[in-house]
């Protein structure tokens, strides 16, 4: 997943549109459909020894290439497969383990406690969905996460710290 967003954001920070359309139609063709399940979940990540961790880390990148997306015309963060496979099933698939975390029945063996994503920031102010952005606000205290443009984003042609 990361691999697709990066080709994104230096795609899109070059003015590359043909590899900032792949990097969207592989998003679409290839990852959502292959990766996610219709329930949210993601079965690569659940095989792993850090399973909530790498499907956090997922869902950033994913959301970060929808934020880019956004931002050059696009729109990935509502694509949702015939089947109902979406980034929006994935993140409400993990919201309630923000939540309770000792409820996370697979694998993870460093004990990590989830900290604030992006991913679930991001979701609360493109899809809507306000429970995110208090999952977030349990962990700093309130505030936003994200309060404008982060990361790669920053590299998009015409960016400004204002934004």
């Amino acid at each position: 997943m990361w691999w697709t967003t990066h080709v994104a954001a230096f795609a899109a920070y070059t003015g590359d549109m043909e590899k900032l359309h792949m990097a969207f139609d592989h998003y679409r063709e290839t990852i959502v459909p292959q990766q996610i399940e219709p329930d949210g979940s993601l079965p690569k990540e659940l095989e792993r020894t850090r399973s909530f961790h790498y499907t956090m880390f997922h869902l950033d990148a994913a959301s970060l290439l929808c934020e880019i997306a956004c931002r050059t015309g696009g729109d990935l963060w509502g694509f949702r497969t015939a089947d109902g496979r979406s980034l929006e099933g994935a993140i409400r698939f993990v919201l309630p383990y923000l939540n309770r975390p000792e409820l996370w029945t697979w694998e993870q063996i460093d004990g990590e406690v989830p900290g604030e994503h992006v991913s679930v920031q991001l979701a609360s102010l493109r899809l809507n969905m306000p429970e995110c952005s208090l999952a977030n606000g349990k962990r700093r205290g309130g505030g936003l996460l994200v309060d404008g443009v982060l990361g790669p984003l920053a590299l998009l042609p015409g960016y400004t710290a204002e934004e």
